[in-house]
């Protein structure tokens, strides 16, 4: 049986869960984890399961692709390095060191989507099904050929967070059952998606604006693909502009047809907050002036001074 020697590079969960996926393996040798340092406490974790483990860990301080990380990991002489939960591009340098290449987790269909916060953008884009991927890293972002894919049907109720927390299931189980097969070094050919979506960290769904000339269901969509809650928001907040300043909406409901309204036209403003958009009327279940500084409705109408009548378009 050919033991194949395997460096992960990442932090949070996921990479905690395929550490201990790898140490079950019989035909994997996990020689080295490097923690990518995080402002959170994953990293902490992540150190204190490795210990518990007895798996060396290497924890820098900046860059994974520092001068001192890349030796550190080809002391070891990988076969495999595995990129999880890690939020740094490799540099070539570092693409070299693994005798079969390096393969990262990809929260979307990476012949669909590439790039960052790709549950967010499937949410927005309404699509019905999403997907998970394991692919071969090349210097190009998010291309090579794929070593595990896995799609799934999408319900329309998802959140930013929960179809992230799918991803991060789909993507265990998915490794798990396919890590004996990536081992052995099979791989499917490179995707060929020349119409791929690439969103880049300085894109925003409707540049992160509550459009109130928009539908209901369009409006659904960027609340959802913008809710972390209960955790901290990493992508950005629907802003509904307001004439004293942007209100952070978390939450809204569709409530009857908007006749006789104008989009934009505030219908109540009191311990409620029900504004009209293109086609019904809506209400503010969940919002905040700054991020997670919760408040009320009535609050943030009255600092706001909203009120019934108002425009906000």
């Amino acid at each position: 049986m050919t033991m194949k020697r395997v460096v992960v590079v990442g932090n949070g969960r996921m990479a905690q869960a395929c550490v201990d996926i790898l140490l079950r393996s019989p035909t994997a040798a996990l020689s080295l984890v490097v923690a990518e340092p995080r402002a959170d406490m994953a990293q902490q974790r992540l150190a204190s399961f490795c210990a518990r483990a007895s798996v060396p860990l290497l924890q820098p301080s900046g860059t994974v692709n520092a001068k001192d990380v890349v030796a550190a990991i080809t002391a070891t002489s990988p076969d495999l390095i595995f990129s999880i939960d890690n939020f740094q591009i490799f540099g070539r340098a570092l693409l070299r060191v693994a005798h079969d290449g390096c393969i990262n987790f990809h929260n979307g269909p990476i012949e669909r989507y590439r790039g960052v916060n790709v549950p967010s953008w499937a949410i927005f884009n309404d699509e019905k099904e999403h997907g998970i991927s394991w692919h071969y890293m090349e210097p190009r972002v998010d291309a090579g050929a794929l070593a595990a894919e896995q799609r799934f049907a999408l319900t329309g109720r998802e959140t930013a967070l929960s179809l992230t927390l799918e991803c991060i299931r789909v993507g265990l189980s998915t490794f798990e059952d396919n890590l004996p097969r990536i081992l052995a070094g099979e791989r499917t050919a490179a995707p060929r998606a020349p119409a791929a979506l690439n969103y880049r960290r300085a894109d925003l769904p409707d540049e992160g604006i509550l459009d109130l000339r928009s539908s209901a269901a369009h409006i659904g969509r960027l609340l959802r693909a913008t809710d972390f809650r209960p955790f901290p928001n990493p992508f950005t907040y629907a802003r509904l502009r307001c004439p004293r300043g942007d209100l952070l909406v978390n939450e809204a409901h569709a409530l009857e047809p908007a006749d006789g309204h104008a989009p934009g036209e505030i219908v109540r403003a009191d311990t409620e907050l029900i504004v009209a958009c293109a086609d019904r009327l809506l209400a503010v279940a969940a919002a905040m002036l700054q991020p997670d500084e919760a408040m009320s409705i009535a609050e943030a109408v009255g600092r706001l001074e909203l009120r019934a009548g108002q425009r906000l378009i």
